[in-house]
């Protein structure tokens, strides 16, 4: 019979209580997956507007955890990130020997009944503590998905090559990366805190790395066996937005407004921080160096800064954003005339590797991606012509970012320009 257990999904009521049964246990040898799925979301007629079948289980499953090496979800995620737990000498979390056990619970997160997009899914280190330290701790290595979004098909019957399924097997490495991030940061490395952006980039790139492994399009929106930057017209993936609020802080996780309300969603910050993440990536040692940041003993900038010099790069945070902003403007060239440090684009896939495992990420042109919930639609990266702007009249002002200028088109003889800056502002002109 299939184990039954109460979950607690809240932390400051009880009314967030989960009754779920253990639906498939899985095992690659060394470690054990148990996933567990909501009693009312549980195969045809249940109570939710999807319901889950064993058949989606058992993908799910197999996509994360599948017998072998080398070839699962969280083989390629801690191949490069490291362990999602181990020893350590804190006495009000759950033990080293929890070590090998993750489960995963499937139920309609936020009760919302949304069958086309809400939360897809998280982790929550309140579950790698003892009870006795965080009273709603369920006490396991663990992490949550939506079942109604999982189990929505866009046919008659449910395929996993459909989008939601397939955006879900993107989450679970997300969600991976931060299980992986608190035990190396927090626990392993005893920081006592540690940047959300640093996280959540770790996090996209993720989904990156193992995009054309797993068979998913990934946060890039190309086709993941597309080496190519793709083609115009691209709506998909975090890159659209990020050619919207290419100026906005990098180091600010954005929960709320910032000065006006079309800073007010945590999206845009998902594709500030993926996009400077790609382009880390794809110029100083890719999977590599987010192993170094993961786990070194720094946090934020810091963190990056450790992760360049232990690769051996004469570079710094300060340096590679300056850099990164000339990266986007020149996105659409994929010859070997853009210099290394500069590109995002080579015409083809970018390969670093770990251990004997090889990553491999996709080229990129900022200018092939359309954002289409502005007006007008924002076509490439998005130029400011004069400031300040009344769309924000703070942009150009924030501290870790970037404000793309434009100086004219088709200019030629003498050009000449006065240009101001702010103490600590620096200025870097791209001629094409």
């Amino acid at each position: 019979m299939a184990a039954v257990s109460p979950f607690y999904t809240e932390s400051s009521t009880t009314s967030g209580i989960i009754n779920a049964t253990c639906r498939k246990v899985a095992s690659d040898g060394a470690r054990t997956l148990n996933i567990y799925v909501d009693d009312n979301a549980w195969d045809s007629g249940c109570a939710e507007p999807n319901c889950v079948t064993q058949a989606m289980v058992d993908e799910l499953a197999a996509r994360f955890l599948a017998s072998g090496s080398d070839n699962d979800i969280y083989d390629w995620v801690t191949g490069i990130y490291g362990a999602e737990w181990g020893t350590h000498d804190y006495a009000n979390l759950i033990p080293p020997a929890a070590a090998g056990d993750i489960t995963i619970l499937l139920y309609d997160i936020e009760d919302d009944d949304s069958i086309n997009g809400g939360m897809l899914g998280y982790f929550w280190s309140k579950d790698n503590f003892l009870g006795t330290s965080y009273d709603y701790s369920n006490e396991r290595l663990m992490f949550y998905i939506d079942s109604n979004l999982f189990a929505q098909k866009e046919e008659l019957a449910w395929d996993p090559t459909d989008y939601w399924p397939e955006t879900t097997f993107g989450t679970l490495a997300h969600e991976l990366q931060h299980m992986i991030f608190f035990y190396q940061k927090l626990v392993r490395n005893d920081l006592s805190s540690a940047s959300d952006w640093l996280n959540e980039m770790a996090a996209e790139m993720a989904e990156d790395f193992i995009a054309d492994k797993a068979g998913i399009d990934g946060p890039r929106g190309v086709a993941h066996n597309d080496g190519t930057a793709g083609a115009s017209g691209n709506v998909y993936g975090r890159l659209p937005r990020f050619n919207r609020f290419d100026y906005i802080p990098l180091t600010v996780w954005q929960t709320g407004s910032i000065s006006d309300p079309g800073d007010s969603n945590v999206l845009n910050s998902y594709s500030i921080v993926y996009a400077f993440g790609a382009y880390l990536a794809r110029n100083f040692g890719g999977a590599r160096l987010f192993r170094e940041m993961v786990q070194n003993g720094e946090d934020g900038e810091e963190a990056v800064n450790a992760a360049l010099a232990a690769l051996g790069y004469n570079e710094d945070f300060a340096s590679v954003m300056r850099k990164w902003g000339a990266a986007v403007l020149l996105s659409d060239d994929p010859t070997p005339a853009v210099p290394q440090g500069y590109r995002y684009n080579i015409g083809g896939f970018f390969n670093s590797t770990v251990g004997t495992e090889t990553y491999s990420i996709g080229s990129i042109d900022l200018t092939n991606y359309l954002f289409i919930d502005s007006s007008p639609d924002q076509v490439g990266p998005k130029y400011y012509t004069a400031l300040p702007s009344a769309e924000d009249p703070a942009a150009g002002t924030y501290s870790t970012s970037n404000l793309y200028y434009l100086v004219g088109t088709g200019l030629t003889g003498t050009v000449t320009r006065k240009i101001t800056l702010p103490a600590g502002v620096k200025l870097t002109v791209v001629i094409r």
